[in-house]
């Protein structure tokens, strides 16, 4: 029994850990979001990890409209309903919101299906270059890495 429990862990961490290192143009959280770049405009969603943890996303409610609005880091987003539970989404870096991915109010499960490009939730515009000096924000080997040890 727990040599099945093992081995589906460590496929499942496995899965997600190749999946990744597709994208190395993008930065990750410890709270499983994913910052895309550019064109000075910064794409922000939930990675497949997380996705897969939450199960099954059915809704997807907004707290009220923040279009063109500034954000602090940390701030409430959105909360994703999923079959399994719920999650607040937070802002991962200071940024105004300059458009939401209005898809995701009639086909949630896009996040489920490819979170990396159908199923982004904002784009968003910051001034600062938030790759370069944020400690906050991990590489897709350090994110990989992050995951293979806390997972």
């Amino acid at each position: 029994m727990f040599g099945n429990m093992f081995l589906k862990n460590y496929t499942n961490r496995k899965f997600f850990t190749t999946q990744i290192k597709k994208y190395t143009n993008f930065r990750f959280t410890e709270q499983h979001n994913f910052i895309y770049h550019k064109n000075n405009i910064y794409t922000i969603g939930i990675t497949k990890f997380l996705s897969r943890k939450l199960g099954p996303i059915i809704y997807v409610h907004e707290f009220e409209n923040i279009i063109g609005k500034y954000k602090k880091e940390k701030e409430p987003l959105l909360i994703l309903e999923s079959s399994r539970t719920m999650a607040e989404i937070n802002s991962p870096i200071d940024c105004v919101i300059k458009e939401f991915n209005q898809e995701l109010i009639y086909n949630p499960f896009m996040i489920n299906e490819n979170p990396f490009r159908n199923g982004w939730l904002y784009k968003v515009y910051s001034p600062i270059p938030i790759f370069l000096d944020n400690k906050n924000l991990m590489k897709v080997d350090e994110y990989t890495n992050y995951i293979e040890k806390n997972f």
